[in-house]
């Protein structure tokens, strides 16, 4: 009952976000449909005109897919950093493996405002930083990567990329997840 109630309250929260992650910022996407330099095209993955008619968040910001992705942990050639703009109770419920938790929204006292900013500033420099949610249209993870530009952070903005279709779409393919316990709630 509590990860339903927990699933129903993030769904409803990331429909919320959507409205403030998507702007009206001009599309700068590269000649080859968003992919940046470090990715090539990978097929399936919707051009950013297709996001934003399917209601994607930030849809001129590059994504990966969760094959890509998976593609990119087994062969261990690509440095990157994989983040989960998860609530802490969702995140410890299930996550990509290796991610990191950086919740898309304040969440005290674990994670207020400035412990996100922090984290996003401490986050490597010479890595690809994958954001990805439990959200439907990709909200949490493209608020927290436009936070991350915002900030000015120094990070490279061909270097953030989102997961299409996030958690859920990892877990349509059965990749698999980790858990992590925790006794401090």
């Amino acid at each position: 009952m509590k990860i339903r109630l927990l699933v129903i309250l993030t769904l409803v929260i990331c429909q919320g976000l959507m409205a403030i992650a998507c702007s009206d910022e001009p599309q700068n996407n590269s000649s080859n449909g968003g992919a940046i330099p470090t990715i090539p095209d990978i097929p399936g993955l919707p051009t950013p005109d297709e996001l934003d008619e399917q209601g994607f968040a930030a849809p001129e910001m590059p994504r990966v897919t969760a094959e890509y992705l998976k593609q990119m942990m087994d062969d261990d050639k690509t440095d990157f950093l994989v983040v989960a703009a998860q609530f802490p109770m969702a995140f410890d419920g299930g996550h990509l493996p290796g991610a990191v938790n950086i919740p898309g929204m304040p969440v005290p006292p674990q994670f207020p405002e400035e412990k996100i900013n922090e984290e996003l500033h401490n986050l490597p420099k010479n890595k690809l930083i994958i954001f990805y949610c439990d959200c439907p249209d990709d909200a949490e993870a493209a608020m927290l990567a436009k936070r991350m530009l915002d900030l000015e952070t120094g990070h490279d903005p061909n270097k953030i990329i989102i997961l299409w279709k996030g958690y859920y779409g990892w877990l349509e393919h059965g990749f698999p997840t980790e858990e992590t316990p925790r006794l401090d709630y």
